[in-house]
C-alpha cells in the first residue's frame, strides 16, 4: 500500500514539474521577428495622410510602420482598447517619439489567415518591444470610475446600417472638442467606435453595453458658452463643465447615454521602457 502511494505521489509530481516546464518554455521561446528594422524619425516631420484602411500588419508575419509610436505598438501588441487611460507610467517624450519601423518574419513563416497572421504578429511585437526597447509591464486591477454607453430613454435619434461589412466603407470617427463647443463626425462607425471616440475624451475606458451592432453615420456639432478661438481639442483633458456639455449632447443629438459608476478596470503599467537600440 504504501509502495502504490508513493509511487502515485511521484507521478503526480513528475505530472506538474513536466507542465511546469512546458510552460515555461512556451513563455521563454515566443515567436520573434527574424529581421527588424527601427529607425527614429524627426518628431517635427510633417504628418502622413493615411487611409482609413491603413494597417501596419502585412501578410507573412510582417509589421511595417514608418510613424509608429511606443504607445501604438504596445496597445497592438496587447490589445489595449483605449491606450490613453489603460496604459500608465510611459514617460510623455516616449509617446512622441515616431519610428520607422520594419519588421518581417523568417521565410518558414506559415501561411495563415488574416486574422491567425495579426495574432501571430501581435505576439511577435511583445518580444521585439522586450528585445529592443526591454519594455517591462504588467497588469493590475485599480479601482477606477466606469463608464457605460447605453441607449438614451428616447431611443437612438440616429439610424443604422447593418449592411456595411468591409473596412473600406467606413471612415475614423473625427471629433473637435473644447469645453464649450464641439464637433463628431462619422461614417459608418460602429457603437464600438463611439465608445472608443468618447473614452479618449473622458480619458477613461468606456463599454458599450447597446447591443446595437448596426454602423451609424452622423455629423453632430454643440456649443454652450461662445469662445472666440472656436472649438478645439483639449489636449488636458475636459472641465466638468465641458464634459457634461459633451455627454447631454451625445444623450440629446444621438440618444446615446453615457453614465459612470465605481468599479475596478484594468490597466498596464510601465516598470521599464528604454531608447531602443537602432539599426
Amino acid at each position: 500500500m504504501t509502495v502504490v502511494a508513493v509511487t502515485r505521489f511521484s507521478c503526480q509530481i513528475w505530472a506538474i514539474l513536466t507542465l511546469a516546464t512546458l510552460q515555461q518554455g512556451i513563455a521563454a521561446d515566443p515567436p520573434r521577428f527574424e529581421v527588424v528594422s527601427i529607425r527614429p524619425v524627426d518628431p517635427n516631420a510633417p504628418p502622413l495622410m493615411r487611409e482609413a484602411t491603413f494597417t501596419a500588419v502585412r501578410p507573412g508575419g510582417q509589421f511595417v510602420d514608418s510613424r509608429a509610436s511606443l504607445l501604438s505598438m504596445i496597445s497592438f501588441a496587447y490589445g489595449l482598447k483605449n491606450p490613453g487611460s489603460e496604459l500608465l507610467g510611459l514617460p510623455e517624450s516616449t509617446r512622441r517619439q515616431p519610428y520607422d519601423v520594419a519588421a518581417k518574419a523568417g521565410s518558414d513563416f506559415p501561411q495563415l489567415s488574416a486574422t491567425e497572421n495579426r495574432d501571430q504578429v501581435r505576439l511577435m511585437m511583445r518580444a521585439m518591444l522586450e528585445d529592443r526597447f526591454h519594455l517591462r509591464l504588467h497588469a493590475e486591477n485599480r479601482p477606477a470610475k466606469v463608464w457605460h454607453l447605453t441607449v438614451g430613454k428616447r431611443g437612438v435619434k440616429v439610424s443604422g446600417d447593418e449592411t456595411v461589412t468591409t473596412p473600406e466603407a467606413r471612415s475614423p470617427i473625427s471629433v473637435a472638442m473644447g469645453n464649450d463647443s464641439g464637433r463628431m463626425i462619422a461614417i459608418a462607425a460602429t457603437m464600438e467606435d463611439i465608445a472608443r471616440s468618447i473614452a479618449v475624451f473622458l480619458k477613461a475606458p468606456v463599454t458599450d453595453e447597446t447591443n446595437l451592432k448596426g454602423h451609424y453615420t452622423f455629423n453632430i456639432k454643440w456649443s454652450g458658452f461662445p469662445s472666440p478661438e472656436g472649438p478645439a481639442t483639449v489636449a488636458s483633458g475636459l472641465s466638468d463643465e465641458g464634459t457634461n456639455l459633451f455627454l447631454s449632447n451625445i444623450e440629446e443629438q444621438l440618444g446615446l447615454r453615457v453614465s459612470s459608476s465605481a468599479g475596478m478596470s484594468q490597466f498596464w503599467i510601465v516598470d521599464r521602457v528604454e531608447a531602443p537600440t537602432v539599426n
